[in-house]
């Protein structure tokens, strides 16, 4: 799929490797200047391929916020738990 095309395009700084107990693919920077030079405020050195980590982080935690909302229900308040212990 297109994540596959992407990787195929950035192998070389992000190679995806098989490890860990579980098998599982992840992918990493091949080395942590890659990381440095992409995140870097000084200069904004990678110019057009900067990335503002801070602002990637709070998406990321949006979307897993709105994910939770849509598929876990909403917990139980205070007085509902004490209700449900009384009863049951």
């Amino acid at each position: 799929g297109e994540a596959r095309q992407l990787l195929k395009l950035l192998g070389g700084l992000f190679p995806a490797r098989v490890g860990g107990l579980d098998g599982v693919e992840t992918v990493t920077p091949y080395h942590k200047t890659v990381l440095d030079w992409l995140t870097s405020t000084q200069g904004l050195a990678s110019g057009p391929f900067h990335v503002d980590a801070a602002l990637g982080h709070r998406v990321s935690g949006s979307r897993c916020a709105e994910w939770v909302a849509a598929h876990i229900p909403p917990a139980l308040s205070d007085q509902q738990q004490q209700q449900a212990v009384s009863t049951g």
